[in-house]
């Protein structure tokens, strides 16, 4: 090793750690005036300074390189001595929070504090003028022939300034040299602010060398670090400037609300998605008087009617926000008759039945909501597929350029394409045990990665157990819903072998040609893009005509006879004029139009666009045979059923409403308005008290009649009692109160579980005089037999549906099922399957106890250091690590095995101590472990996976603008400048499919030149469009280490 030369340069074997711990060997006393000094580099000298009695530090510019300019100013603004030290001791805290992470680190740093505390070393800070001198003054022995030494240049006691920077500094072996470096320390070391003090309390209580924090305070320092924006939003204050009289504004809506506009503020947009009956349509308007400007509200028809009190109209005029009121079937209207600029924010109710992008609806709603701040309100916004979400989600944030902090989702169109993928790998009719639970990690992953940052989402059941006390002071409870009550109605063995009979026909023998006139068989020349839509249309019908026979022989004879007019009307003019018209939104119009015989107006459809004219010749043979013996089948259908002139399941309900029921005010849901009217015509004749029929064809005086009769909040003094029996469809399940009544009867089987939630929460609402609800289902059996219980026999009627569907019985309901575990489902209570919801609230709330209750412990909480940690006794081995990086927060945990990225509420559950755990000593295995965990954190921040995805579309448009910009370079810079924004918005993922694929499709057709390409762009791209602006993603946010708990 080379000790001899007098300079350093920190190159091979030149470092002036080398020769420091030469040097220092035979140092009596040991002087440091340095610019900077770092407590993590210590390390590398300490085994050496064991033997020097003492050490001083002179710190000339601070910590960091910020220090100086407080040292700077000093004189100027007269700043006080305690706020000099305030901040050596912050720059101390960043130097120790970015420290290397290795045992020899934490030894150095013992090592120091130890020895300041017994004096060896002394620390002080130069605040008179800003010091950027790097001095090393080392005394020697009397008994040495040299007085001591002096090293200078331009290393700072750091890691890099003693090692690893290329430096230059010069070793000075003169006397005189010593002496006047001697001098010139001790004068300024005079006039110096002692801080050795101040050093010990920092390291010791404000960074991660603190010892005293116990597991219980790690965990609940973990709760407080994942819930940070939450723990204070019952604090904040909020716009109250106007109420309602009578309205009472509860907890759980005020932590709704304010949790909601920093979504938005966040993130552009928010879905407010607490179950149904929690009341999310005065949420939402709570939240949009929250908000500046006025809010245009979408939604449907039934919620906007000005009679309903329950509606958007009322309640937003109640509340006096300022805002526009419009049904989501006049988008187009919207667009006409409303400028952008009028409204600021957009409310769009029951948001998921936007979940399909590729419509004309769904490009209208975009264009609405572009640069707007986004209100999606839905119980049930993910049901069958992760891109259900997508689509809602887009409506705010950008396809390819998402603004969420994980970069694993910044490109939205490709993690769903991904999980979409990983969900279509698992066959839910082979394996649905699987399917299920990949179902589970797929919505885990979402809630994780996507759903935290965008969605508030809280559970009756919670808000039952976490606002408690809230609810009893303003004198509120929930209902409860005892587990539905099953209703067997049996067939005879003749009605049995119709109904099995005629399910075989519908799932077996009819082949749906008339709704699939475009599949494959049928075409001459088909196009393979129609197949699955075709395919789908035909199976749709098919679980209809299977829901309608469940539902009664009524509604089901009538959709028989207007198949067979339909069918009869097709074959003519296919036979005649040899012709058949379709359209894929308007086929139902299309329908009605031929059996009117006005073929004029399909004319007019067909020159809309709004539908197309097939001729005879594009038709194989096969597609008239199929359509003149599907019309056979279904006359022999109707044949049969012409015998059946009763209906058991019909004399079952009247039997329940004039025994069980008899003087109760009772709601019967059906799907069908067929059915809705049937049943209503015999229960008025049958039952005592008259019956109210509501459908979607029913009035605004039909309205007014529900909601005296049914809807408790309608004042006392104007409730009515004129109808004690409520037959209604599916437009009364949702938005309307109809708490008057206790009693739910679903007279269909309801596949769907979450419709019975929807409907069930209509009646369990706050305010209503009942403690119980009550629900019964109607479940059809094969005529009794001995021994065999009605649940036996109605599981096998199920069964048999399920199994006749096969792979179609998935559009009976959103999960895969089986007659087993439906049938359990809907005779359970327990419909509000979301634990993360519960646990979430069970841990706000607990902070928020603590916060209120326990003062002290929450300031110790709230100052535990960052890369605070603690070690546990455990079987296992590992360690669980929080690591951050601006507001993307991720749990890993290492182990001998394996490094894996685990959940917020897998992480709680290992990390939950009791208040009387101690902690242990750490050992190195904790670096070792603690590393992994960060590189899988890098791996994660730099994941190949993120990257930006194009679709096909978009590409192609993308290569136009590129053909256009290289073969014009005299282009106006306007036109440069608005061909480069449309190229940002493809590759951000700003516009919708259909509009790329629009625009693709008018490109490859009609761009002859440069000219023509700016031309279909700039008629077919809107100024809001060119308007849209995406947060910068930076990925330059520091990483950090919030905490780790270590388990041996």
């Amino acid at each position: 090793m080379k000790t001899d030369t007098n300079f350093f340069t920190n190159e091979k074997d030149n470092t002036l750690i080398d020769r420091f711990n030469v040097l220092l060997k035979d140092t009596e006393l040991f002087d440091c005036l340095v610019g900077y000094f770092y407590v993590s580099g210590f390390y590398k000298l300490h085994e050496s300074l064991k033997k020097t009695e003492k050490i001083r530090i002179l710190v000339g510019m601070g910590i960091d390189s910020e220090t100086f300019e407080l040292i700077e100013d000093s004189k100027k603004t007269n700043m006080s001595t305690a706020k000099f030290k305030e901040k050596i001791n912050n720059d101390l805290i960043t130097e120790m929070n970015n420290s290397e992470n290795s045992l020899n680190v934490e030894k150095g740093a013992y090592q120091f504090i130890e020895w300041l505390k017994s004096g060896k070393v002394e620390v002080k800070a130069y605040k008179e003028r800003k010091t950027h001198s790097k001095l090393y003054i080392m005394t020697f022995p009397e008994t040495d022939k040299d007085a001591g030494r002096v090293v200078t240049g331009s290393s700072n006691f750091t890691y890099p300034g003693l090692e690893r920077n290329l430096e230059f500094n010069v070793e000075l072996k003169d006397s005189n040299d010593y002496h006047f470096a001697k001098d010139k320390f001790e004068e300024l070391w005079e006039k110096s602010e002692p801080v050795s003090k101040d050093f010990i309390n920092t390291l010791t209580r404000k960074t991660w060398l603190r010892e005293d924090i116990t597991p219980y305070e790690l965990y609940l320092k973990f709760i407080y670090e994942f819930l940070y924006d939450k723990i204070w939003n019952d604090k904040k204050d909020m716009d109250v400037s106007y109420y309602p009289k009578g309205f009472k504004f509860l907890n759980y809506q005020r932590d709704a609300v304010l949790d909601a506009k920093e979504k938005i503020k966040e993130y552009g947009g928010v879905f407010l998605s607490d179950v149904v009956g929690l009341g999310k349509t005065y949420m939402g308007a709570l939240l949009a008087k929250q908000l500046k400007g006025t809010t245009l509200v979408i939604a449907p028809p039934a919620l906007i009617k000005e009679h309903n009190r329950g509606g958007w109209k009322h309640v937003l005029r109640e509340f006096e926000v300022k805002s526009i009121v419009e049904s989501k079937g006049k988008l187009d209207q919207i667009l006409k008759n409303h400028e952008s600029g009028e409204y600021q924010n957009v409310i769009i109710d029951e948001s998921h039945e936007f979940r399909n992008e590729e419509t004309q609806r769904y490009e209208y709603l975009s264009e609405i909501c572009k640069g707007k701040n986004v209100i999606l309100i839905s119980a049930t916004p993910f049901n069958n597929s992760p891109s259900d979400l997508l689509s809602q989600i887009k409506l705010f944030q950008p396809a390819h350029n998402s603004t969420l902090p994980n970069p694993k989702v910044r490109d939205l169109e490709a993690y769903f394409k991904r999980l979409d993928k990983r969900q279509k790998m698992v066959n839910k009719d082979e394996n649905p045990e699987l399917y299920m639970s990949v179902s589970k990690e797929i919505s885990s992953d979402i809630r994780e990665n996507v759903l935290q940052y965008l969605m508030v989402r809280r559970t009756r059941n919670s808000i039952n157990k976490y606002y408690q006390k809230d609810l009893k002071i303003n004198k509120l409870e929930f209902p409860t819903v005892n587990s539905p009550i099953p209703v067997y109605y049996e067939f005879d063995d003749y009605i049995n072998k119709i109904f099995d009979e005629t399910l075989e026909l519908i799932n077996k023998n009819l082949s749906y040609a008339k709704y699939r006139p475009l599949a494959i068989e049928y075409q001459k020349e088909p196009e393979i893009k129609f197949s699955n839509s075709q395919k789908m249309m035909g199976n749709f019908i098919k679980v209809l005509l299977i829901k309608r026979l469940e539902s009664g022989s009524y509604a089901f004879k009538k959709s028989i006879d207007n198949s067979i007019k339909i069918h009869e009307n097709v074959i003519n003019i296919f036979k005649q004029k040899g012709e058949f018209y379709t359209s894929q939104t308007y086929n139902w119009k299309i329908f009605d139009l031929l059996e009117d015989g006005d073929i004029n107006k399909v004319d007019e459809l067909i020159n809309e666009g709004k539908a197309k004219r097939y001729l005879k010749e594009e038709f194989t043979d096969r597609f008239l045979f199929d359509l003149e013996n599907d019309l056979k089948i279904l006359k022999h259908i109707r044949e049969r059923w012409s015998t059946i002139l009763d209906y058991p399941k019909r004399w079952k309900l009247v039997e329940l409403l004039n025994n069980e029921l008899k003087n109760k005010k009772v709601i019967i849901f059906t799907e069908f308005i067929d059915t809705a009217e049937n049943i209503s015509e015999l229960i008025q004749k049958e039952c005592s008290g008259n019956v109210k029929v509501y459908t979607g064809n029913s009035s605004k005086e039909d309205m007014d009649d529900v909601l005296f009769n049914f809807d408790a909040n309608v004042k006392k003094e104007t409730q009515q009692n004129d109808y004690r029996i409520l037959v209604a469809t599916d437009t009364l399940s949702h938005g309307v109160n109809l708490h008057r009544s206790n009693v739910i009867i679903n007279f269909d089987i309801p596949w769907n579980p979450t419709k019975i939630m929807q409907r069930v929460g209509r009646v369990q609402r706050l305010g209503t005089d009942f403690d119980d609800i009550y629900i019964y289902n109607f479940f059809p059996t094969d005529p009794i037999e001995e021994n065999i219980n009605l649940e036996s026999l109605a599981r096998n009627k199920i069964a048999m549906f399920i199994e006749l569907l096969g792979n179609d019985s998935q559009l009976l309901t959103d999960e895969p099922i089986r007659s087993f575990d439906l049938f359990n489902k809907l005779n359970s209570n327990d419909l509000e399957d979301d634990e993360f919801v519960d646990d979430e609230l069970r841990y706000l709330h607990l902070m928020r106890d603590i916060r209120d209750n326990d003062k002290k412990l929450f300031k110790k909480i709230e100052e535990i250091p960052k890369k605070a940690r603690v070690c546990r006794k455990s079987d296992e081995n590992y360690l669980i690590s929080l690591l951050r990086t601006g507001k993307f927060k991720k749990v890993f945990k290492a182990s001998a095995d394996e490094t894996v990225e685990i959940d917020f509420f897998d992480a709680i559950k290992l990390l939950e101590a009791s208040p009387d755990e101690k902690g242990i000593p750490i050992d190195n295995n904790y670096y070792n472990y603690l590393n992994l965990n960060l590189k899988e954190f890098e791996r994660l921040l730099s994941d190949p996976d993120a990257e930006k995805t194009l679709s096909r579309n978009e590409k192609s448009i993308i290569a136009f603008i590129n053909a256009a910009l290289s073969q014009r370079k005299d282009l106006p810079s306007y036109d440069i400048k608005f061909l480069s924004k449309v190229k940002d918005l493809l590759i951000e993922g700003q516009l919708t499919k259909n509009k790329t694929k629009n625009i693709a499709k008018l490109l490859k057709n009609n761009a002859k030149d440069v000219e023509s390409t700016i031309t279909i762009l700039r008629k077919n791209i809107r100024d809001e469009d060119l308007k849209t602006t995406t947060k910068d993603n930076s990925d330059d946010e520091i990483k950090e280490i919030v905490l780790s708990a270590y388990f041996k």
